[in-house]
């Protein structure tokens, strides 16, 4: 389900459309990375090590020791293998800290790409903007290029080209221009995220040691760690690559709603529901991978910044999955809280489902879903089985009992699917090759030998 708050479909405006690829490649990117990094990173990494360790130690256990000197004598006919094994074994040990610095660098490489696309989309979208070019061209420019159309190509391109070489705080402060606002700096992640950007910034020219350009940096947000001196080396572990992956989800989907609110709706007012859309499918999304720190930040942004204006049942869309992060996050009494602000009294039915529905009150629900009935939009059975809100109630067995009164179907069913790939089989090396319908093919790796044989 791509939505929580169905609307009639209509055709989307194609800029709109650009607005929310851009977003959308981004964040599949980085949850790309992430997977990588969470399912073959540090694992993989400790297991390899430990295996050029044991390789390494398996060899040297075989010298005999000098009674003398205490240390191991190696054979000269072994002394190769010895430096080969060693080698293995010091690369492994090196690996642990230079791949998830790579992974670090590839993760706000990615954002740096999402950041070029904004670029791209301010100047299709409002090519006015393109008279704001200052920059001076020579007679020699003028005489390459022949049509107005090659200009604009050339102008965006070299307006990339520049900001991706300043600071990430100087491409926020182009961008707020751009947009034509204050400032984009005012959101809580802000600090964290120029520590994050700086620390790539070490790991690419300076092997993660501390500079004073670091210390200055993040200091100046106060996102300066007081243990952190200058010449000392920073590490990449599990945590700080889970908080580096969440802070740029948050940054991306925030900077696309300033984007869709003040240079795409200027030109094109009418368009703050389908705006609204995806920012609810966005946070939908991130409570569907379990991420609810991301959705309540994003949430409390939608809900309290003055650029954005929602009309009533879109807010309470937004309200609603924001309260339900809340209470899958364990913070039941924020989400009761959040949910005792709003004058509920003029909700309709169809919204009142999921708030008493996290409330609890699961009496109030059956009779607000008999009083709806099987006919409605914006709760269909599809949105009964997979809207998260509703994750608790699904157990109730009165729950299934009124959904099957209501629609004259069972709650649990079966969705048929066609797998489109042909049987795999496994290689010589117990890996699994599995072929696509269109020819390609991939492989699933196993790295435990008692895995690999199990599978054969």
């Amino acid at each position: 389900m791509a939505t929580n708050n169905p609307q009639k479909e209509r055709e989307t405006n194609p800029f709109l459309q650009e607005i929310t690829d851009n977003l959308g490649r981004f964040l599949e990117n980085i949850n790309c990375l992430r997977d990588s990094y969470m399912l073959y990173g540090e694992q993989a990494l400790s297991t390899q090590e430990k295996k050029a360790a044991k390789h390494f130690d398996d060899l040297v256990k075989t010298f005999p020791v000098n009674e003398e000197t205490g240390e191991h004598d190696i054979p000269v006919r072994q002394y190769r293998e010895y430096q080969k094994r060693k080698r293995l074994k010091e690369r492994a040990e090196r690996a642990k800290t230079l791949v998830p610095q790579a992974y670090l660098v590839s993760l706000v490489s990615l954002y740096d790409q999402f950041y070029a696309g904004l670029i791209r989309l301010i100047y299709r979208i409002a090519p006015n903007k393109l008279k704001e070019n200052n920059k001076p061209y020579t007679y020699k420019d003028l005489c390459d290029l022949q049509t107005l159309q090659e200009w604009k190509v050339v102008i965006v391109d070299e307006t990339i080209e520049d900001r991706l070489r300043d600071s990430h705080i100087k491409q926020f402060e182009w961008l707020a221009g751009a947009m034509g606002i204050d400032t984009l700096k005012a959101f809580k992640e802000w600090p964290d995220f120029v520590e994050l950007t700086e620390r790539r910034n070490l790991f690419v020219h300076s092997d993660g040691v501390v500079s004073q350009q670091y210390i200055d940096m993040c200091g100046s947000v106060k996102a300066l760690n007081k243990d952190i001196t200058k010449g000392c080396k920073l590490p990449v572990d599990r945590e700080y690559f889970e908080k580096a992956y969440k802070i740029l989800y948050i940054v991306g989907v925030k900077l696309t709603q300033m984007l869709a609110h003040t240079v795409y709706k200027k030109q094109y007012p009418g368009e703050g529901a389908a705006i609204d859309k995806l920012l609810i499918n966005n946070v939908y999304e991130a409570i569907e991978e379990e991420l609810y720190d991301v959705a309540i930040s994003v949430s409390d942004f939608a809900l309290s910044n003055p650029h954005f204006k929602h009309n009533a049942n879109d807010r309470c869309y937004i309200l609603l999955n924001y309260a339900q992060a809340f209470k899958w996050s364990g913070a039941t009494d924020k989400c009761q809280e959040l949910l005792d602000k709003e004058d509920c009294t003029v909700w309709k039915p169809e919204l009142l489902i999921p708030k008493y529905t996290l409330e609890g009150e699961y009496e109030k629900v059956y009779e607000k879903m008999r009083l709806i009935g099987n006919n409605n939009e914006e709760l269909t059975p599809e949105h009964y089985r997979q809207w998260p809100i509703f994750k608790e109630i699904r157990k109730e067995k009165e729950f299934a009992k009124v959904f099957k009164e209501i629609f004259d179907e069972e709650l649990e069913t079966n969705i048929q699917i066609k797998m489109d790939v042909r049987p795999h089989f496994f290689s010589k090396d117990g890996n699994v090759m599995v072929h696509s319908k269109d020819g390609g093919s991939f492989f699933f790796f196993f790295t435990d030998e008692d895995d690999k044989d199990d599978k054969k």
